[in-house]
């Protein structure tokens, strides 16, 4: 007399254990690829966002620049000055003096507020007080070059090096940004004052 087997052999459960341990392995690597992937992401998108709001601010304050004297508008390597306009931050606005550098690979922003303008020079000479009234901002990290070139009128070419003192504002400021993840566009702003600067 035979028996009815119910149930499954030891083969069999050994065979579905394999099966059921390959899928769970495929499962858990595809999750784990997706979790870097979507970092890498998240952190490309935080990126190119600052990145966006920094060139926004730039945009928006270059365009604004004023004209105050021979020193208010320098340019000097990888490095400008200007005086424009600045909505109100923290306590500090109003006319403001702004530096832009490169600082190793940081992108970082100055600001000085000094209630004695005369040029980017205060009226004795010295320089303006950077950071005392608002601290500097870094406003890119990863930052591989930085290239700041004017064209002193419509008809000029660039220059990285024009005449010092500058005896009007330039038509345009082109500021070219290397990023350790690649090149980014050209930042090219034109100043609304550049018409009525003798």
């Amino acid at each position: 007399m035979k028996r009815d087997q119910s149930g499954m052999t030891l083969v069999e459960v050994s065979i579905a254990a394999v099966v059921l341990a390959m899928l769970v392995t495929g499962l858990v690597t595809a999750m784990r690829s997706f979790a870097v992937t979507y970092g890498s992401l998240e952190g490309l998108t935080q990126n190119t966002e600052r990145l966006r709001e920094a060139t926004s601010f730039l945009r928006h304050s270059l365009r604004e620049a004023l004209f105050l004297g021979p020193d208010a508008f320098q340019l000097d390597g990888s490095q400008i000055i200007w005086v424009a306009p600045l909505d109100r931050i923290g306590s500090a606005g109003g006319i403001t003096w702004f530096k832009l550098s490169g600082d190793g690979n940081r992108l970082l922003l100055e600001f000085a507020t000094d209630e004695n303008l005369g040029g980017a020079r205060l009226v004795d000479g010295s320089e303006p007080s950077w950071g005392a009234d608002i601290a500097p901002e870094v406003l890119l990290t990863g930052v591989s070059s930085l290239e700041i070139s004017v064209r002193p009128d419509t008809q000029a070419s660039w220059q990285d090096d024009p005449e010092k003192p500058m005896a009007k504002l330039p038509h345009s400021v082109k500021l070219d940004l290397g990023l350790e993840e690649g090149q980014w566009p050209p930042l090219v702003v034109a100043l609304d004052n550049f018409r009525g600067t003798n």
